[in-house]
């Protein structure tokens, strides 16, 4: 049964993250990024409880089980970046085909971001790829080895990867892409941070029961976890690093029965909008291309451009999800026909 506070927590975070690509925030948010830190620990949290349950799936299964949710959608969106961006696809296709399509062959594979192969066109799909590939690295140690991995591996991968970024945290920080080496800071990023969930869950789900005889204290902090959050987005980025510091406590709030964060933000009506998180961002990047392109066309300032992108998100979102269903759809259908002819 899916929690309504961690589904409008995935929605809200979400829409900060395609608001922070869209100009960098229309300008005013300077670390919108730090969305992406939210769902990387949050799949950390729920991974470590799959990993750990009587029978849980191998990796093998357990990584298909994950594709299995978006991947039609992500080779959709694959195709559609690459005839959206004419000039980076179509176009490099007929100057360079064989480089062009080994990119899009590296996306399909979902290899970006990960060190290995090119960068595809849509340069935001690098965070399924380490989600991905991460997440199957970290599921696989927790899975087989789980005594080890929570007390010794992951807390030391932790320390060293957030030592890292707290030395480093001005400026780009956690968005490091032209950091030379393999694996590079995004590959490192997605590990680390998935790890830190596993770390994270392990004590949600293991010490529920304190955090609900503590609900006051948890409250008050998750709370002011949310007041320090806002500042660190929109004016003091160089406090970034912070962030791996409230969003654990802000997580445990939403997962506490009767928590502040529940209370707020326990309606149903954040269960649709959180389903259509991932649909979101994986077309907010060709929803802005297209609104700026046709808002050119009409002369739209930017803040109706601004505008535009906020109104056409979630419902294109919801189109997009459905046309992928109908067509996945229909494909099992015809399978399923030939395969009894």
């Amino acid at each position: 049964m899916r929690n309504p506070s961690i589904e409008a927590l995935r929605f809200l975070f979400m829409v900060q993250i395609c608001i922070w690509h869209n100009s960098s925030g229309f300008g005013t948010m300077q670390a919108g990024f730090l969305g992406v830190e939210f769902f990387f620990i949050l799949s950390g949290i729920f991974l470590y409880r799959t990993a750990v349950r009587p029978g849980a799936p191998g990796i093998i299964g357990y990584s298909v089980g994950k594709l299995s949710k978006f991947y039609p959608a992500y080779v959709a969106v694959c195709v559609l970046s690459y005839i959206v961006f004419a000039k980076n696809g179509i176009v490099a296709f007929a100057h360079a085909p064989a480089e062009t399509s080994l990119k899009f062959i590296g996306q399909l594979l979902l290899i970006q971001g990960t060190g290995v192969g090119f960068p595809g066109v849509n340069n935001a799909l690098w965070f399924f790829s380490v989600l991905v590939w991460g997440g199957a690295l970290v599921y696989s140690l927790v899975r087989y080895y789980p005594a080890l991995s929570i007390r010794v591996l992951f807390p030391t991968l932790c320390l060293l990867f957030f030592a890292y970024i707290f030395n480093h945290g001005e400026g780009p920080g956690f968005e490091r892409w032209t950091s030379g080496g393999f694996p590079p800071v995004s590959i490192d990023r997605g590990v680390a941070e998935i790890a830190y969930g596993v770390l994270v869950g392990y004590l949600i789900f293991n010490y529920g029961t304190q955090l609900k005889n503590r609900r006051r204290l948890l409250d008050a902090a998750a709370l002011l976890s949310v007041v320090l959050y806002i500042p660190i987005i929109f004016a003091a980025p160089a406090a970034q690093p912070y962030v791996l510091i409230l969003f654990p406590v802000i997580l445990a709030s939403a997962m506490t029965e009767g928590s502040l964060i529940q209370r707020c933000l326990g309606s149903p009506f954040w269960l649709p909008l959180g389903r259509l998180s991932f649909d979101m961002y994986l077309i907010h990047l060709i929803v802005i291309h297209l609104v700026s392109k046709g808002g050119g066309y009409v002369g739209l300032s930017q803040t109706w451009l601004n505008i535009a992108y906020l109104i056409l998100l979630v419902p294109g979102a919801w189109l997009f999800r459905q046309a992928v269903s109908l067509a996945v759809s229909r494909l099992k259908t015809t399978a399923g026909s030939q395969h009894r002819a």
